[in-house]
């Protein structure tokens, strides 16, 4: 799925034909089911995705950002606007940044 993910959004960029990194990964994700011979429903496809939004940071992630505190954090991402802050947020580590910077807007 993240190969897939990471292919789509490189070619698309390649070709100049941009599409937000939401849609990439639900893509990624339907052909990864169509390899593995599962017809992928809209709700099951949802669901899936969705568990893109809830990955869990690395077990150190959360100290290291801490024991930078006196520097001012950011995010650039090629992630969408509206997946970057569930991610964030769900990760726990919205409160660590004071920014979080999507390419989106630019293309």
């Amino acid at each position: 799925w993240r190969q897939k993910q990471l292919e789509y959004s490189w070619l698309r960029s390649l070709m100049g034909r941009y599409q937000d990194f939401w849609s990439v990964t639900q893509e990624a994700l339907a052909y990864t089911l169509n390899t593995l011979g599962r017809e992928p429903d809209a709700a099951f496809l949802a669901e899936m995705a969705e568990a893109y939004n809830r990955l869990r940071p690395y077990p150190d992630a959360a100290q290291c950002l801490k024991d930078l505190a006196p520097l001012r954090l950011a995010i650039l991402s090629n992630g969408a606007p509206g997946m970057l802050q569930r991610l964030v947020a769900n990760a726990g580590l919205d409160e660590l940044f004071d920014k979080v910077i999507s390419v989106d807007a630019k293309r």
